[in-house]
């Protein structure tokens, strides 16, 4: 049986005892890199706290090995002006899911009035790629895109 879906969320102070355990882990073992993804529950719907959070480690790591990053994954259709300014700016990669056209991205990505995504997320990676970001694209293959 799945677990239905809460509302529950941590708060900042995990979130940062998270990353700093992480990345003192991954210091620990040699990496040189790595990449906090900020995902699941849909991340954009919290951005100003995702964005704290950001700011926070970048100061926090400026100077730390290894290198730390952050990336978010998304849905694509909430992006904000605040967050496509701040992904422009380097500080965070994107990656939206598109699942191919627009009839097979509408089948599985859809609000909850039925109608389709798809126009949104075309939108917003048109958004980011105007402004000369180009986002990585993650497609979930089903019988219905194939």
């Amino acid at each position: 049986m799945l677990h239905p879906k809460t509302t529950n969320t941590y708060g900042a102070g995990v979130g940062k005892k998270l990353i700093v355990k992480i990345v003192s882990d991954c210091g620990e073992n040699g990496f040189d890199e790595v990449v906090i993804k900020l995902a699941g529950g849909e991340p954009t719907l919290r951005w100003n706290e995702g964005k704290t959070l950001i700011d926070w480690a970048t100061i926090y790591f400026s100077n730390s090995t290894p290198r730390v990053r952050f990336h978010i994954i998304t849905n694509g259709t909430l992006l904000s002006s605040s967050l496509i300014e701040y992904v422009s700016s380097g500080k965070v990669g994107i990656s939206i899911s598109l699942d191919g056209i627009e009839e097979w991205h509408n089948k599985q990505r859809h609000y909850i009035n039925g109608l389709g995504s798809f126009r949104d997320v075309d939108i917003n990676i048109n958004k980011l790629i105007s402004i000369g970001v180009r986002p990585n694209i993650l497609t979930t293959v089903t019988k219905d895109n194939v």
